[in-house]
Order: C-alpha cells, then sequence, then structure tokens
C-alpha cells in the first residue's frame, strides 16, 4: 500500500492584538504551538520597517528594532486596517491590509519550516481580519502553491472537539468566550433532524449586570446554573481573556459540578489546525451556525431520464472563497432553473432565469457552464456561460451573470 505524505499544517488564529500559531511538518510526531519571547503564544501584531538594516520586522522583535533604529513602526491594525491611505516604503506602496499580510508572513517565517505545498488554516472571531488579500501571503512567503483555508471561529471550535477524545459520543459540548468585546456561550450539538452539527450562540453581556452587594463570581455562578439547566452538556471549555486572575470561586463550582471543563487560550488556533488536518482527507462536517452559508445552490438535471439536483456551491461552511461550477446540456436553451435548498428548514426554492440573446439551437445540442460564488453569507453571484455544442453549433461567448440574494 502506498504511503501518503504527511503535508505541512498550519493553524493560525488572528485578532487585531495578537497571533497564535500551531504547526506540524513532516517530520513532527505531533503538532506543536510557536513561542516566542519567554515562551509566549501570543505574538503581538507589530510590524517595522527600519531605514538602516532595510529590513522589515514583526512581533517582539519589531518593538526591540524600533527603540535601535529610524523607520516605520506600525500597530493598532483594529482601526488602520479600516483606512484606504496607502503608506510609500522605499519607494513601495502599501495598504494597511497589504501591511498587515506582511506581518503574518513574517510571523510564518519565524517558524524556520519549509511551506511547500503547506495547507493553512486561518481563522478569527472577527470576519473583518478575514479578508480577500490573505491570500496574498502565499506571495510573502514564497509559496504559490500552498493553499490558504480563511474559517469562522464556529468552524474552528467544531473541528477543535471533534478531535478530542472527551467528546467522543457526546451529544452537546459547550464553550464559554469571555472577552473585553463581550460575552458569549456557543452550543454545539445536532439540528432536530440529527443530520447536520449545528452552534447556537447566546449571548450573555445583559445576564452578568450585577445586582446591588452582588460580586462578579456570585453572578456568574448564578448565570451559569441557569444557562446549563437549558443547555445540558457534560462537557465545557472556556476561553478568552478575561477569565484570568483568581476571580472565579463559585463560578468554578458550578462549571465543574457534573461536567468535565477545560480552560486555555489555545483552542481555535487548535481548532484551525485540526481544520487543515481534516480538510486534506475531505473530512470536515457540514456545520450550521452564524454568518456560515446556510444554501445548497444549483440546477436541475436530467439524469437517465430523471430530474436531479446538481448543486454548484454547497452551503454548511464558511463563505470565504466558497465557488464551484458545473457543466451540463440545457434542456431549454432559453431558460435555466436555479435551486435554492436551506439546509436548516430543508425548504427548497426554485428561480427561473431567462437567457435573453441565446441562440436557437436543437433541444439538448447546447451546453453551459454555470458558475456559482459566495460574496458572504447571504450574498453571491451566478454567471452561466454559452459553450455551445462542438463544431456543429460553436459557442456565442455570451455571459450571464445574477447577483443572489440570500434569505436568513
Amino acid at each position: 500500500m502506498d504511503t501518503i505524505k504527511q503535508e505541512t499544517l498550519l493553524g493560525i488564529d488572528l485578532s487585531y492584538a495578537y497571533t497564535q500559531i500551531s504547526y506540524q511538518t513532516e517530520e513532527m510526531e505531533q503538532p506543536e504551538a510557536f513561542t516566542e519571547q519567554e515562551e509566549r503564544a501570543l505574538i503581538p501584531n507589530l510590524l517595522f520597517y527600519g531605514q538602516e538594516s532595510k529590513k522589515w520586522y514583526s512581533g517582539y522583535e519589531a518593538r526591540q528594532k524600533r527603540d535601535e533604529e529610524q523607520g516605520s513602526f506600525f500597530e493598532d491594525f483594529d482601526r488602520k486596517l479600516k483606512k484606504e491611505e496607502k503608506i510609500m516604503i522605499e519607494d513601495t506602496l502599501y495598504s494597511y491590509k497589504q501591511l498587515f499580510v506582511k506581518m503574518l508572513a513574517l510571523h510564518m517565517k519565524k517558524l524556520k519550516i519549509s511551506f511547500q505545498d503547506a495547507r493553512i488554516a486561518i481563522t478569527s472571531g472577527n470576519p473583518d481580519i478575514l479578508f480577500d488579500e490573505l491570500e496574498d501571503v502565499k506571495k510573502w512567503i514564497k509559496e504559490k502553491q500552498c493553499i490558504i483555508h480563511r474559517i469562522s471561529h464556529f468552524t474552528a471550535f467544531m473541528a477543535f472537539v471533534l478531535h478530542q477524545e472527551e467528546c467522543s459520543g457526546t451529544k452537546g459540548i459547550g464553550l464559554l468566550e469571555y472577552k473585553k468585546e463581550g460575552m458569549a456561550y456557543h452550543y454545539l450539538g445536532r439540528t432536530p433532524a440529527g443530520d447536520m452539527l449545528q452552534i447556537q450562540t447566546i449571548p450573555l453581556e445583559e445576564r452578568l449586570e450585577l445586582e446591588q452587594g452582588e460580586s462578579k463570581d456570585e453572578r456568574f455562578a448564578k448565570m451559569l446554573e441557569k444557562l446549563f439547566y437549558q443547555y445540558k452538556t457534560p462537557v465545557v471549555y472556556l476561553t478568552g481573556s478575561e477569565f484570568d486572575g483568581d476571580w472565579m470561586n463559585e463560578t468554578l463550582k458550578v462549571v465543574c459540578r457534573n461536567r468535565r471543563a477545560f480552560m486555555g487560550q489555545n483552542l481555535f488556533t487548535k481548532g484551525a489546525f485540526c481544520f487543515a488536518l481534516e480538510e486534506g482527507r475531505k473530512r470536515n462536517p457540514k456545520l450550521l451556525a452564524n454568518g456560515l452559508c446556510l444554501y445548497n445552490i444549483g440546477t436541475a438535471i436530467t439524469v437517465n431520464g430523471q430530474p436531479r439536483f446538481a448543486p454548484v456551491v454547497e452551503g454548511g461552511c464558511d463563505w470565504y472563497g466558497q465557488k464551484g461550477a458545473v457543466q451540463f446540456m440545457l434542456e431549454n436553451e432559453q431558460k435555466m432553473e436555479i435551486i435554492y435548498q436551506n439546509l436548516r428548514t430543508k425548504e427548497i426554492e426554485r428561480e427561473v432565469m431567462v437567457l435573453h440573446g441565446m441562440p436557437k439551437r436543437p433541444p439538448m445540442t447546447t451546453r453551459v457552464e454555470v458558475e456559482a460564488q459566495y460574496t458572504s453569507s447571504k450574498e453571491g453571484y451566478l454567471k452561466i456561460k454559452d459553450l455551445g455544442f462542438g463544431e456543429l453549433f460553436p459557442t456565442s461567448h455570451q455571459i450571464w451573470v445574477k447577483k443572489i440574494v440570500l434569505k436568513e
């Protein structure tokens, strides 16, 4: 039996302020978390260009070099990524998104590994960070053949859970996420039909309002008692910077009562790594969650005289880069049926798209290519290209494009 070569795999968790990386090469038996100074896993998102050294630096090294020589220092990407202006560095104009991607590439190069044919999953809790330009990291690490996946924290959480022994066979898994930006409880379970995984998100900020004379710990414990009664789970994970410190006493009693609890700050990094691992094996399951694609989009074709739904682009996943194409023969060369399949309700919606200007040909002599792509979780486009039918009926080179707007 032929052995399958182990890919180089990376899981990266991005925020505006920090980056975390988990990786594994062919020579490594287990994935490792990259750490910098004093074994810190959080790499600060800082970038510096030294005028004297003519070099770029990132992370802690950028902060150090800023104090040693003159140059251009970049931080606070939460504000700067929203700006359209460009910065001139040594006769080259950079947008802030390009600088952010360059910084990420410098972070990655610190691993001192080859990225040839690597599979890299980048996750973030902020969708605005997962912009299209992240694909350009391949240019900065000089490996155009590596594969980039952009995934949400929901997808990373699912991938992480499916790789944990303590979660095997468990019906529902909880995740408490507590950051400065807010707090939420995410519950991973199955849909009522039982055919798909789904994550339900419950915002918790309002439930944390303290009553007079009540401590944060007491309020937290009361809130969690009600929460766990409604969303029963034998396993719960806690993550987020606001869990740091020794303020949890009553809270931990509630969290650990009749369930296993785990706390850490690298869950999403590990989850991104697990996603990259399973995506190479085509084993990541479909998932329903806020911000993910809810619909399969396709058309109806005839196979052996029977109508069949042919998906062009599938839902149940993140929308970033979700694109597909199929080719088939049109039964009616003047129109095509578009089908939207809701994965949650199982409802089917149909729409007829008239192909104005399509040349008239005999039945089953018009071949078309249908391409569909998500541009957000609720929008996308459909593009239909006339391919003709060989030399008998040459293509007209016409293209029809339709914008898609999907319901909740």
